[in-house]
């Protein structure tokens, strides 16, 4: 459906087009707003809220478990690994420097990992990362060793990072909207079809295209599908469920498992787990938004028999998110041409690293 002459009128010439309602979009265009209050800026999505995984998370802000830094400095070696994490640092310090975290159900109540007995990381290895840590953000012993008396089929042994903590993930998106309401950044939800780069347009349908002096991507995940120069985005899906009221359980901690793979934590009385694509990633590297019912009862069976949960529990919701993944855990934040720039593959870190990612892509774009 054609956009009308007022609409047009309203929208005008843009300067700064941002693709994508996320926490990277909405920080992304904060940043270019504060910075050049004269600019025409517009964030552009398919939906409200969100189509990506900003809202659909599990509201962790989290920088990495021991198991899972570790196998990324095995994988990608210990500049690449520890960079990353210094981001993710930087990135939610950039995002609580932009935001009042009172009404966010914010609480930095520590992140624990839980451990199958063979797999506890020996204490050379934890030593080995704090030191690496302290070098990057300067806190000593970030993670430490905790006796682990709750969860009896697990190590007794698990390991603490104080720093860790959970929030609202829709929470925190309004509050990244009305900020950039009250900045008068302009909105628009319709689906971008394709990009004309030769004219420097954003089509919306055969009716409408909206001129832009500058793109910013911000999609994520799906950014892929329109750009072949970022190939090195894959899209993961990732299922979160959430439990009926439970009496008798309680977990007062955010929860890693299996380097990461599978999380939890509370809200309220309930249980919300995640995870577990990497025991199914025939069918989860997809862009399709369903529920794997396979991962749903796999979670389910995973929560009632690994932590012994004796009262009877549904499933009250589930829902998947799609991640944006790739060789490295490392954000793309580039310039794709003279007119286009681009701040995606958060491997599924969007939270803690988003705001970060948001404000050097405006900077790179406001720069040029």
């Amino acid at each position: 459906m054609a956009l009308s002459f007022w609409e047009r009128d309203y929208y005008g010439q843009i300067d700064f087009a941002i693709l994508g309602c996320g926490i990277v979009g909405l920080s992304t265009a904060i940043h270019l707003k504060q910075t050049q209050p004269e600019a025409n800026i517009v964030v552009i999505d398919r939906s409200w809220p969100p189509h990506g995984a900003s809202t659909k998370n599990a509201g962790f802000v989290c920088f990495g478990s021991p198991t899972e830094i570790l196998d990324d400095i095995q994988q990608n070696g210990p500049v690449t690994a520890m960079n990353i994490f210094e981001k993710r640092w930087l990135g939610r310090e950039t995002l609580f420097s932009m935001i009042d975290t009172t009404n966010l159900d914010y609480q930095q109540i520590g992140g624990l990992e839980l451990f199958e007995n063979a797999d506890l990381p020996e204490k050379e290895e934890i030593d080995y990362l704090n030191q690496l840590i302290y070098s990057k953000i300067g806190i000593k012993d970030y993670f430490e060793y905790v006796e682990n008396n709750s969860f009896l089929n697990f190590n007794q042994k698990a390991i603490l990072a104080q720093k860790e903590g959970r929030i609202n993930p829709m929470k925190l998106i309004l509050t990244l909207k009305n900020i950039a309401d009250q900045l008068g950044i302009k909105f628009l939800f319709k689906e971008v079809k394709s990009i004309d780069r030769t004219n420097n347009g954003l089509v919306l349908d055969q009716d409408t295209v909206l001129p832009y002096r500058k793109l910013l991507v911000t999609l994520n995940a799906f950014a892929a599908k329109l750009f072949q120069e970022l190939q090195d985005v894959k899209a993961a899906r990732n299922v979160v469920l959430v439990t009926s009221p439970l009496k008798y359980f309680n977990i007062n901690h955010v929860i890693h498992i299996d380097k990461g793979y599978v999380y939890m934590r509370m809200i309220g009385n309930r249980i919300l787990l995640g995870g577990a694509r990497n025991k199914f990633l025939n069918t989860e590297y997809t862009d399709e938004i369903s529920v794997n019912a396979e991962i749903v009862s796999y979670l389910k069976d995973y929560l009632k028999h690994k932590f012994d949960i004796k009262e009877a529990f549904t499933i009250e919701a589930a829902w998947s998110g799609i991640l944006g993944v790739g060789s490295n855990k490392n954000p793309i934040i580039e310039k794709l041409d003279e007119h286009i720039y681009v701040g995606v593959r958060m491997g599924g870190m969007g939270v803690a690293i988003g705001a970060l990612v948001g404000k050097q892509l405006a900077e790179l774009s406001a720069s040029q």
